[in-house]
């Protein structure tokens, strides 16, 4: 199947939020880059459920198929400031957070800047900031000199942060702090 020809089949493929409904919509994606684009497309327009359920599509999807993402992974860095919708926030960051896709120092530095954003955010929700945070950690271990700033915003962060983060940092601290023993 190339592309999907009308937005009502779209409708139809993500009109089930469940996760067999996802998944079912990921086996027909496959590793098509035509369909996974249209998906993207849906999911950066952050229109309502469609949107939502699109970008659970993209992120399974790329579990499958990184290669399918890879393409779009800058672009897609680039419009990150500008994403409103909480679902398709985790959703595209959580794909960050589970992938490496080599991205150029520019690229990075701006998806440092968005991760370090919306993890010190309190009106951010908990997975989202969850996600940056893994996200941060992943491009400290390219860059080991940022584990430095890294623990300094976690320990500033973290008597606003909720209970299931504040076990979360628990466990990251420690390793961050030996790792920049490791460097001094």
């Amino acid at each position: 199947m190339a592309a999907l020809q009308d937005t009502e089949s779209i409708n139809e493929l993500l009109g089930d939020s469940s996760r067999k409904g996802i998944d079912m919509v990921v086996q027909l994606v496959g590793d098509n880059p035509v369909l996974f684009k249209q998906f993207l497309e849906i999911t950066l327009r952050e229109k309502g459920a469609l949107s939502q359920r699109a970008s659970r599509v993209v992120n399974f999807a790329t579990l499958n198929h990184p290669g399918l993402f890879k393409p779009y992974a800058a672009e897609i860095v680039a419009k990150m400031p500008d994403m409103k919708h909480d679902s398709v926030k985790r959703e595209i960051i959580k794909t960050y957070a589970d992938h490496d896709f080599d991205l150029d120092e520019v690229t990075t530095s701006k998806l440092l800047e968005i991760c370090f954003k919306w993890f010190t955010d309190q009106n951010e929700k908990i997975a989202v900031q969850a996600y940056a945070l893994d996200v941060l950690n992943k491009i400290s271990n390219q860059y080991p000199d940022l584990k430095f700033e890294l623990i300094s915003v976690i320990e500033q962060q973290r008597e606003f942060m909720s209970t299931g983060m504040k076990t979360r940092i628990a466990k990251m601290l420690p390793i961050l702090i030996k790792e920049t023993n490791l460097l001094t």
